[in-house]
């Protein structure tokens, strides 16, 4: 498909009380959706009068054309997460496309050339400027905080994308998985077994008393729920009572523990201090970011030429990427 009329909304998250983040409901139904946890995207082949008038109402950028595909390329390569170069949203994208093509394989139809082109694109600029970051996913980062404690007993809160990307990183033994769904626990094994480090997980009964006596025994604990005013009391005075102060509590379903019961907690680690400690090993890793970017502005432009983007091109061609900085 040409990029001329390809569209993008993107709804920028927004914090409400308890640290959790929220986006609108779904404006455009027929659109693909994309959501993460700082972000909500909606991705149309086509430009009509509704994009302009949706995204004015719910406060969204829009991009149209080449500016949506570099757009598309950057978010896929992690170049606009608070984790700069992060590839959990890459993932996040294939498996939401995969969702998307199978329910809606007519109106995927349209969108399947070009979302098989921004998949080869993000993958050959991901390996040209982005490999080797070092701990870069929110589950590295995870396991890099819980330090040397990281093998001792594990509590992992949830069964959502951000438990997804957690639990391979975790080698805690034993493991225990808590959700309020069993089946959605046992979901959230499935789909990553082979790539977990632990061999001994167990998952915990629904009971809220279950997943308390596991606090009790667990040296770390990783929430991957957002807040929860019916259980989160309980659980602070749970992490009080350990019969240990070892350990680690990661809280990555709140970005602050401001207004929550959390915010007694010492040494509670929540999603912004996740942010804040990658933004420290920031400076040397500009310069691959920036290349990076500027791949995505090239690449978007060398797609909207047509044919392969290794195709030689005229030199009237070529002056399309003389500004690019």
């Amino acid at each position: 498909m040409s990029l001329e009329r390809l569209t993008v909304v993107h709804a920028r998250k927004m914090a409400r009380e308890g640290g959790e983040a929220s986006a609108p409901d779904v404006p455009l139904p027929a659109a693909f959706s994309v959501e993460t946890c700082l972000r909500r995207l909606w991705i149309t082949p086509s430009s009509t009068a509704t994009e302009p008038r949706v995204a004015i109402a719910i406060g969204a950028e829009r991009y149209v054309g080449v500016e949506a595909y570099e757009f598309l390329l950057r978010v896929a390569c992690g170049l606009e997460s608070a984790i700069a170069g992060e590839s959990d949203v890459f993932g996040q994208l294939k498996v939401a496309w995969k969702s998307y093509s199978a329910s809606r394989s007519d109106a995927s139809r349209a969108l399947e050339p070009l979302m098989q082109r921004l998949f080869e694109d993000v993958k050959e600029i991901r390996a040209l400027h982005l490999s080797g970051l070092g701990a870069t996913t929110y589950g590295s980062l995870a396991r890099t905080l819980l330090g040397a404690n990281a093998d001792a007993p594990t509590l992992l809160i949830g069964a959502g994308q951000m438990a997804r990307s957690v639990l391979p990183y975790l080698p805690g033994r034993p493991l225990w998985i808590a959700n309020r769904t069993p089946a959605r626990a046992a979901t959230l094994l499935d789909g990553v077994r082979g790539r977990v480090s632990s061999t001994d997980i167990q998952l915990l009964a629904a009971e809220p008393q279950a997943e308390l006596a596991a606090w009790q025994r667990a040296t770390n604990v990783v929430v991957c729920v957002p807040a929860d005013a019916e259980r989160d009391a309980s659980r602070v005075q749970a992490w009080a009572r350990r019969p240990t102060s070892a350990g680690q509590l990661l809280h990555l379903g709140i970005l602050a523990t401001a207004d929550t019961p959390w915010a007694s907690v010492a040494g509670i680690t929540t999603l912004n201090d996740l942010f804040t400690r990658q933004s420290a090993n920031q400076d040397h890793r500009q310069l691959r970011f920036e290349r990076a970017r500027r791949a995505c502005r090239e690449r978007a432009r060398l797609r909207n030429l047509g044919g392969p983007v290794n195709l030689a091109h005229g030199w009237e061609d070529l002056s399309l990427f003389a500004n690019i900085a």
